[in-house]
């Protein structure tokens, strides 16, 4: 099975493919006190940053309502890196793996996360050039796929970053991956001989977070339909 066909099997099911490996390392792992948490919460919150960057700069969502016209991204983050979202997720979860003190699992997570996503990207690139043609492929063969300087100076940002659209888009996202880090956090103290009360307060500041999360996802998507209305 080709990359291509493979990345059309697993794309709808690639939110969940994570799950299988958080179990078994929480199941079968211990966290190691010489990993600290502190790093770990630095690079999650830098990947979501970076993945709302990638949001924030997807051109149709910086284009009018009723502007048929749709561009090849060639600004913001995508001066870097073609996938700055998949590339966030990937900064996530090593930040997730630190914050559990589970540094013996970050060269696993890189394995899991490049078996899901390269088929995924090399999916995403056959439908991309197929329908943009050479543009597209011009883009490519300046930009890395993942991180780095383009080749070739591209143009100057020519449509505003749009933050407040990227948070309500990625709200779940982001609510998730905090309560998560949250429980991860909770999971280390307690294995490392912590009152099990952290499970609790973990899980009550996840939840917490998650309601204030969504209260701000209201109010700003009240705000966008009246300032477009």
């Amino acid at each position: 099975m080709s990359l291509v066909r493979l990345g059309r099997v697993i794309f709808p099911l690639r939110g969940y493919l994570g799950i299988p490996f958080l179990l078994t390392m929480l199941w079968f792992c211990s966290p190691d006190p010489r990993f600290a948490a502190g790093p770990g919460w630095m690079l999650l919150f830098f990947g979501l940053a970076v993945r709302c960057w990638g949001v924030a700069g997807w051109v149709p969502q910086r284009l009018p309502a009723d502007s048929g016209e749709r561009l090849i991204c060639e600004d913001g983050p995508y001066v870097y890196s073609r996938n700055p979202r998949y590339l966030g997720n990937g900064m996530m979860g090593l930040g997730g793996c630190q914050i559990a003190g589970l540094g013996f699992c970050l060269l696993p997570y890189c394995l899991l996360w490049a078996a899901i996503h390269l088929p995924i990207i090399a999916y995403e690139e056959h439908g991309l050039s197929e329908r943009w043609g050479a543009p597209y492929r011009e883009y490519c063969a300046r930009v890395p796929r993942f991180l780095g300087f383009p080749k070739h100076k591209l143009g100057p940002q020519v449509l505003p970053l749009r933050w407040k659209l990227a948070f309500c888009l990625e709200r779940t996202t982001l609510a998730g991956w905090l309560a998560l880090a949250l429980f991860l956090h909770g999971w280390r103290n307690v294995q490392l001989g912590s009152s099990p009360l952290w499970y609790a307060g973990s899980l009550l500041a996840g939840a917490l977070l998650w309601l204030l999360l969504d209260r701000l996802e209201k109010k700003w998507r009240r705000a966008m339909q009246a300032s477009s209305n």
